[in-house]
């Protein structure tokens, strides 16, 4: 439904509140969805179960929040006298790429990227204290794949959740980084 005509049918009826999510995180999400494709990714490749993540566009930017915080602020909305519509988000961008990156921080595995395009890999440039992980310096383990570039694909994705923030004192308390971990 469009915008107006959701206000409209909420003033007429007295409807429920509007609210509009921005990539939300949870770890409940199946691996179609890029996070849960890379964490899990990545526990694999750490444990030899995989030797390599392909990836499409890991310069595409999200707005990436946590769930806990979306549903917070879900709470916080219906604690309002009159519904009114809110964006749900962090307000940051980060790349596809920094998650991935982020990712492999947390099995202690720094990597970086050489190639451009669908030529770009990522390299491990080293490992940290982890004795039991199945990867080594120099190992590539991330690739592009073409096929994983969607024909729609939007670059970039932000809210802005300062109404929000200001309205229902909604403060993130996850960081986007911070995701990765749960």
């Amino acid at each position: 439904m469009r915008t107006g005509l959701k206000k409209t049918k909420r003033s007429l009826w007295n409807s429920c509140k509007q609210w509009n999510f921005v990539q939300s995180r949870i770890s409940k999400r199946g691996e179609i969805f890029v996070t849960q494709k890379i964490t899990i990714g990545i526990s694999r490749i750490f444990h030899g179960l995989q030797d390599c993540l392909y990836m499409g566009n890991i310069d595409a930017l999200r707005d990436w929040g946590h769930a806990k915080d979306y549903v917070r602020m879900q709470w916080l909305m219906l604690q309002q006298d009159e519904p009114d519509d809110y964006v749900i988000a962090t307000g940051k961008q980060h790349s596809v790429r920094q998650f991935i990156e982020w990712s492999a921080q947390e099995a202690g595995i720094e990597i970086y990227f050489e190639g451009s395009g669908s030529e770009e890999i990522g390299i491990v440039k080293n490992i940290s204290n982890n004795v039991d992980s199945k990867v080594s310096v120099g190992d590539v383990i991330l690739r592009i794949d073409p096929r994983y570039f969607r024909p729609t694909e939007v670059d970039s994705l932000l809210g802005d959740p300062s109404k929000a923030k200001k309205t229902l004192d909604g403060n993130q308390k996850f960081q986007s980084k911070k995701c990765v971990k749960r």
